[in-house]
């Protein structure tokens, strides 16, 4: 996706990161890379990031993995992030840009 709030360090790699606070959770900080690619006009790309807010995961909850694809005004995305008992979480949205 184009956006300024990342930090495009080399062509196709965007590195990203925040800082938050919430009353229940205090502050916690997420960190993130995207390597985009445009594969025979479809733009393609592939995440990983960690979240340190974890409390109640083992040390690996906190990381997280997906794919885009974006076609004209039509995308997919998908990420998988495991979540404690329940074992791996599954998340996917499609959008369509009017």
């Amino acid at each position: 996706s184009k956006s300024d709030d990342y930090l495009n360090i080399t062509n196709g790699f965007n590195f990203l990161a925040d800082i938050n606070f919430t009353n229940d959770t205090g502050f916690y900080s997420g960190i993130g890379a995207e390597y985009l690619r445009n594969i025979k006009g479809m733009e393609t790309a592939l995440r990983f990031g960690y979240n340190t807010n974890v409390k109640g995961l083992d040390r690996l909850g906190g990381f997280s993995s997906g794919i885009g694809l974006t076609y004209k005004k039509y995308t997919l995305d998908y990420a998988i992030a495991p979540y404690g008992e329940f074992g791996l979480t599954h998340r996917i949205s499609i959008s369509v840009i009017f």
